[in-house]
Parts: C-alpha cells; sequence; structure tokens
C-alpha cells in the first residue's frame, strides 16, 4: 500500500480524478464499442433483410415466368395438333408471350429434333422462315441437338434454366435461357418452348422496387457470371476477385456477412444469399464508412459531453474539498494539542456533520480529566481484585494441599491399625466387626477426599491420564472385589455375563476407568432398594465404540432432575433420604469420560430403577488379565521374603502413629529388624551406624526434608533403596521426590499388603545389587 498517498486529502483528489479519468479509459471505450457494435448489426440486419428481399422477389419473379410459359404451353398443343400446322397461331401465341414479358429478348419453339418451328427477337426479325441453324446457334451457345440440355432435359418432362452468358448479337449483353417441354394430352413431348432472357432487365425492375441507399447488389450464378455492375467486370471476372463466388464454385454456400474489399474498391460489409430455384446467389455490398461516419459523430459528441462534465465536476469537487479539509486540518491540530496534554476548544464551522465532530470534540476534551480520574481508579481496583483473586487460587490450592496432608496422616493411622487389628486373632466377632466399620468408615472418608481434590484438579486443569488399551474384564473383577463387602450386606446381586466382557477392550486411563466404574456401580448400590438388583451390559457400536450400561432397581429420577445429576455438590433429594454423600461424584465421571474421548447418559423412570451409559472408543480383542494379587493377611505376606536372612528397615518420620503403624506391621516379620528416627538428620546418623537394608522416609519432616535426606543418602549409599512414604498425592510432589533419587514412593494412608509387597520387592532389588556390588560406600575414602 506503499503507492496510496499518506494524507486523506491527497486520496480523495486522486479518488476524484480517477472516478472522472476512469469513464474516460474505459467506460467511453466500452460505450463506443457497444454503439458501433449495436449500430453495425442493426445495418447488417437492415442489409441482410434487403437481400432476403431481393432473392425472394428473384424468386417469385421466375417463378412467374415459367408459369406464364407454362400456362402457354396447351394453346401450343392445340395449334400443333391442327393438320395442317397453323404457323401464323403459334406465332401469335408467341407474339402475345413476347410482348406481355420485356425481360424476354427472344423466344421460339422447337420440335423434339431441334428443328426450328416458330420465333420472335426484340432486334431480329426471327419469325420467318430464313432462321436456320446458324441463327439458333447464335442464340443458344449449345447445340440445339438431342443430347442439348434444351432438349434432353425437357424431354423428360422437367424444365431447363441454363447459365449467364454473354449474347453477341446483343451487344455483348448476359443472357440465360428458359426450356420449357409443350406436353400434349398423351403425355408426350411435341414440342419445346425455350425463352432467352436479359437479367439486367430483370434485375432493374426489381431494383425500382428496392430502395438502395448506399447498397450495391450483384447477381451470380454458380459459374461465376454475373447480371450486373458490367462497369466493373469483364465477363467471368467477378469469380476470380471474390471469396464468396470462389466458394460457392466449390460447392461450399456461404450464408454468412464478412467484412472485405468491395467491388468498388472500398471496404464493405457483404451479405450473400443463395436462390435455389436457379442456383444463384445474391450479393449486398455497403461501404464502411458509410456505416461507421454516423457512429462516429455520435462517439464524439459523447466525449465532448463527458469531458465537459468531468471538467465541471473536478472543480467543483475541488472546491468542495478545501471547503471540508479546512475545518479538519483545525481539528487535527486540536488532537495534537490533546496528545501533548493540553485541552483546546474548536470553533463550530458550518456543516452539521463536521459541527458535531467538532461539538463531540469539545466534550471529550471537557470529560477527558474525569475519565482518566475514573480510569486511573478502576486498573488499581482491578489489579486489586486480581492480586486478590490469585491469592485466593493459591491459598485454595494450598489449603486443599494441606488438608489433603493433614487429613491423610490420621486416616493412615485408622486405616493402619484396623487393618492390622483385623489380622488379631484374639478379638471377638463383635470387636473384629466393629473393627470393619471404623476401616469401612476411614475408605469413605479417604474417597471423599480423593473426590474433593480430583474436582479441584479438575477445575484448575491439572487432571492428565495416560490412555492405553485395558481390559473391561480385568477392570470390573477388581472393582466387584471392591465392592463386594458392601454388596453383601445390603443383599444386593450384581448381575452381568463375565464371558461378554472378556472381548471388551477400551482406549482409557485405567485407573481412572475403574473410578468411573467405581462411582456409578456405587450409586447404583446406595440408591437401590433392599435386596435390589445391579445389572451391567454392553454393547459393541459402530466405529469401534463399546457402550456400558449399568441399571438398578431403585426408586428412579424424576425427568425435570436428570439435568441436575452432573452439577457440581448437587445430590437430588438429599432433604428426603439418609444416604451420605458429597454430589461431586457424577461431576468427576462425566470429566473422566469425557477427558478420554467418550460420552456419558442416564435414563430413569420412576419406580422401575435407572440406567448410567457411558461410551468409549475400544475394539473386540482379548487382553490377557494379569495376574491380580488377592487379599492376603500380613502373616501371608511373610512368604515373600527370603527366609533365614535377617533385614534392617530404617523408617524416619516426626509422627510417632505412623511410626507405630509401620512398626507393628513389621513386628509380624521374624527377619525384619525395625528401626525409627525423628527428622531427616537422625535418619543420616541412623544409617550410618545401622546400615540398613531398606530406607523409609516421610518428605515432609523437620531440620531436614525426606527429599535432602534421600539426595545426601543416595551419594553415600547408591546402591540401598530409599522409598518415600508421604501423604502428597500430587503428581507435581510425586515427579518432585522421585528428581531427588527415591526408588519408590508409597502414599499415605497405605494398604498393609501393598505395604509388605513394595518392601519385599525393594530388598529383593537390593539382594541382587549387592550380590554384585556393595550397597555401601565409604565417602572418607
Amino acid at each position: 500500500m506503499r503507492f496510496l498517498p499518506s494524507s486523506l486529502k491527497s486520496m480523495i483528489v486522486w479518488l476524484i480524478l480517477l472516478t472522472t479519468l476512469f469513464p474516460a479509459l474505459f467506460i467511453i471505450p466500452w460505450i463506443s464499442n457497444r454503439i458501433y457494435t449495436t449500430e453495425r448489426n442493426t445495418f447488417l440486419a437492415l442489409q441482410d433483410a434487403q437481400n432476403q428481399h431481393i432473392r425472394s422477389t428473384i424468386e417469385s419473379e421466375l417463378t412467374r415466368l415459367k408459369s406464364v410459359l407454362e400456362n402457354k404451353t396447351d394453346p401450343l398443343v392445340i395449334a400443333l395438333e391442327q393438320a395442317p400446322v397453323q404457323q401464323s397461331n403459334i406465332n401469335l401465341l408467341l407474339n402475345k408471350i413476347f410482348l406481355r414479358e420485356p425481360s424476354i429478348h427472344s423466344i421460339i419453339l422447337i420440335d423434339p429434333k431441334g428443328n426450328f418451328v416458330a420465333g420472335h427477337d426484340r432486334h431480329l426479325s426471327i419469325d420467318t422462315p430464313e432462321i436456320n441453324d446458324d441463327i439458333l446457334k447464335t442464340y443458344f451457345p449449345d447445340k440445339l441437338s438431342v443430347n442439348s440440355p434444351f432438349i434432353a432435359i425437357p424431354l423428360h418432362g422437367r424444365e431447363y434454366i441454363s447459365a449467364i452468358s454473354r449474347s453477341e448479337i446483343h451487344s455483348n449483353e448476359s443472357i440465360f435461357s428458359i426450356a420449357i417441354p409443350v406436353i400434349s394430352d398423351q403425355d408426350e413431348v411435341v414440342a419445346i418452348l425455350i425463352t432467352a432472357i436479359e437479367p439486367d432487365s430483370l434485375w432493374l425492375s426489381i431494383l425500382k422496387k428496392i430502395k438502395q441507399g448506399n447498397s450495391f447488389h450483384y447477381i451470380v450464378d454458380r459459374h461465376g457470371a454475373y447480371t450486373h455492375g458490367s462497369q466493373y467486370f469483364k465477363e467471368n471476372s467477378f469469380a476470380t476477385q471474390y471469396a464468396i463466388v470462389r466458394n460457392l464454385l466449390k460447392d461450399e454456400p456461404w450464408d454468412s456477412t464478412r467484412e472485405y474489399q468491395g467491388v468498388i474498391g472500398q471496404a464493405v460489409f457483404g451479405v450473400y444469399s443463395s436462390v435455389p430455384l436457379v442456383n444463384w446467389g445474391v450479393i449486398s455490398e455497403i461501404p464502411i464508412d458509410a456505416v461507421l461516419d454516423p457512429i462516429k459523430k455520435n462517439i464524439y459528441s459523447i466525449i465532448i459531453v463527458f469531458l465537459v462534465s468531468a471538467l465541471l465536476l473536478i472543480v467543483v469537487a475541488l472546491i468542495a474539498v478545501h471547503k471540508i479539509f479546512s475545518p479538519l486540518k483545525l481539528l487535527i491540530n486540536a488532537f495534537k494539542d490533546l496528545e501533548a496534554g493540553k485541552y483546546p476548544k474548536l470553533p463550530l464551522s458550518y456543516f452539521s456533520e463536521l459541527n458535531i465532530l467538532e461539538s463531540g470534540f469539545n466534550s471529550m476534551t471537557h470529560n477527558r480529566q474525569e475519565h482518566e480520574v475514573l480510569l486511573e481508579k478502576s486498573l488499581s481496583e482491578t489489579e486489586q481484585a486480581r492480586e486478590l483473586a490469585e491469592q485466593a487460587s493459591e491459598a485454595k490450592s494450598q489449603f486443599l494441599s494441606s488438608m489433603s496432608h493433614e487429613l491423610r496422616t490420621p486416616l493412615n493411622a485408622i486405616l493402619g491399625f484396623s487393618q492390622i487389628l483385623q489380622d488379631d486373632e484374639s478379638l471377638t466377632t463383635e470387636q473384629t466387626g466393629d473393627i470393619q466399620y471404623i476401616y469401612d468408615a476411614g475408605e469413605h472418608l479417604l474417597e471423599l477426599i480423593n473426590n474433593v481434590l480430583d474436582l479441584a484438579k479438575i477445575e484448575v486443569g491439572q487432571l492428565t491420564l495416560s490412555i492405553t488399551d485395558v481390559s473391561f474384564s480385568e477392570v470390573m473383577q477388581a472393582t466387584e472385589n471392591i465392592l463386594k463387602t458392601t454388596l453383601n450386606d445390603k443383599g444386593i446381586q450384581l448381575r452381568y455375563n463375565p464371558n461378554i466382557f472378556e472381548s471388551v477392550t477400551l482406549k482409557a486411563d485405567a485407573f481412572r476407568l475403574k473410578q468411573v466404574l467405581l462411582n456409578l456401580l456405587s450409586n447404583a448400590i446406595k440408591y437401590n432398594k433392599p435386596n435390589g438388583i445391579i445389572s451391567l451390559d454392553c454393547q459393541y457400536m459402530p466405529g469401534d465404540i463399546w457402550r456400558i450400561e449399568i441399571t438398578d432397581t431403585g426408586k428412579g429420577i424424576a425427568e425435570d432432575k436428570i439435568n441436575q445429576l452432573f452439577t457440581s455438590f448437587n445430590r437430588l433429594g438429599r432433604e428426603n433420604t439418609a444416604i451420605e454423600g458429597t454430589g461431586i461424584g457424577l461431576v468427576i465421571t462425566k470429566t473422566l469420560v469425557e477427558l478420554m474421548q467418550g460420552k456419558i447418559g442416564v435414563s430413569s423412570q420412576i419406580d422401575v430403577g435407572t440406567t448410567f451409559w457411558f461410551e468409549l472408543k475400544g475394539s473386540q480383542q482379548e487382553i490377557t488379565p494379569e495376574p491380580i494379587n488377592k487379599s492376603r493377611s500380613i502373616e501371608e505376606s511373610i512368604s515373600f521374603l527370603t527366609p533365614n536372612q535377617t533385614y534392617t528397615v530404617l523408617y524416619a518420620d516426626d509422627n510417632v502413629v505412623n511410626l507405630l503403624i509401620v512398626e507393628k506391621i513389621l513386628s509380624h516379620f521374624d527377619n525384619l529388624q525395625f528401626i525409627s528416627a525423628e527428622d531427616g538428620v537422625i535418619v543420616l546418623e541412623k544409617a550410618e551406624q545401622f546400615k540398613p537394608n531398606l530406607i523409609l522416609l516421610d518428605i515432609h519432616m523437620p531440620n531436614m526434608t525426606g527429599n535432602e535426606a534421600c539426595m545426601m543418602l543416595k551419594q553415600k549409599m547408591p546402591g540401598i533403596p530409599v522409598i518415600a512414604i508421604s501423604a502428597d498425592v500430587d503428581k507435581a510432589a510425586i515427579a518432585k521426590a522421585m528428581q531427588y533419587g527415591f526408588d519408590d514412593y508409597l502414599t499415605k494412608p497405605f494398604d498393609t499388603n501393598k505395604f509388605i509387597e513394595m518392601i519385599n520387592f525393594n530388598i529383593e532389588v537390593y539382594n541382587k545389587t549387592t550380590a554384585v556390588s556393595p550397597g555401601w560406600s565409604d565417602s572418607s575414602q
């Protein structure tokens, strides 16, 4: 856009000039071409119409001549059949034809053998016995024999029209002949009537009926002979000079208009049409100058009018531009002053539009200071609000993280001691049941905490998934194991065909898929009627999609309430039921399904039940499930450790209860020695002292954090496994801990069986490592 002027005034001036010059450069030539084309087509249409009129006139005139001659054949038959033949009667009949038609110069009657019977000529007296064959040959170039077309064609009952030729005895005039058979009542040709006709005479009679103007008209036959315009051509020269006639001689008719050099030596528009009756052609020509002169005059007049109008328009437009831009220039200067911090006031101009603009500018400058004050105040308040929002968000994240940590720590004690007490054989059945209630309540509380944390992660977009091929049968079996006790307590049957689920493979995050299934089945259990039924079904749908349906036999949900199911903290009918819940399980479930590129929905009938369904992409291939470690007692886990060998486990935690839980768990193993430490500094000292086979560290400890202690331990004893045991469940915190060198990470509260398995696994790793190289290194060396 650099070629455009930077000034608006210059731009408008250029636009004015362009809008006036554009028609001169483009529109006028276009209009001129349109006028030329229209006028040319009009002239050619008139020329063509005139040409067609001439052609039709020639056809009608020739048809009339033939009709006149044919009408005289019957009287001639009568005269010829008289015995003896009355020569005077025949001559009288021929004389009537001769006198009636001025274009006929000669007329004769011959017998079928070509012998002269009677005749008349305008210049010679041929109605006397002295007319002989030599005179006939003068009239008719072809010899009048039985092979001559003048005899051969009429003898077959057809008329014959000859080509145009020159008559040597008639001042070299153009002549053509018509031969008509004279047929008796017995259908025999008794004579042939032959006429010699001057085309020029016929042509002049036709032209009297036509308004020629600047046009020229010519007639040619298929041999190139002409009937008019002898002042321009000699005989047959027409054919050698005109492409039109050359095409005709090649039997290539040309029924269109062309521009060419005309007969008169000028460029002409030519129109041709054929006369099929005699195989002639009519050529009409008009000089191109005669057509273009009026057109040029019209075009010149248009150009002059336009140029004068354009000049006046430019003058008026420039004056208007000056009147408009004078106050605009003042306005521009006022804006510059305003930008410099001044507040100018503009005088009001004559134009109402500019007057409005100037008044608006004055109002703007008046209010600008007030607006600036308000803007500064608003920006200050916005900044404060943003800072408060960020602080609130940060406080919320810190609160959730802190609450999660603080809640999981006592839960670790509740669940840990519950699992330990469940293996105490000295307890009564009632006491064991009470402990189970404590454990179930702790698990429920842990579930609520996890749901709240998941919802918080969803809100800030921090929840990530790992999508793989997952066996639904394996996930279903694990979920059923978790819910088996609850199902039995409430007498609810879980019905499904395990064989169907064997081939169901889903594209999902295995852990989150289990969470979805657990949430939906838990709801089906909660809101089912006593001794009810829960049915699971699956359908394979087009597009490699599996639809999983979970149907209960509960009270159902009203249709107008269904849309509220997936709203956070919304528990339908909570005021009429004692069922516990937070109202966020379905929200989390819906979000998890959608994050796995799936859909979820619900349908329900009052007093019949409710069906929750979700759809995920997958396939129909069976995945061999990994063997599931069934729940074992603490004593059963002893077999996982290598017998006849003592192992030392060092655990550092500032919470005495956590130390006590681990000590109680490990006390079931005779070949495990437990050592505790209260902070990171002490754990380093005891590690040097006891050289343990396994080290367990809490992350949050006084004096030295677990991360720092792990880093130092790995420097001194790289072969010793170090496991983090923390209530931090955030992935960022876990990733950070693993960067410090931890070999494994266990979240609180933990399952005792998983805890023992982790210890056993890492001790086995230690045994394999120390078999190659010792686990300790002397830093002093």
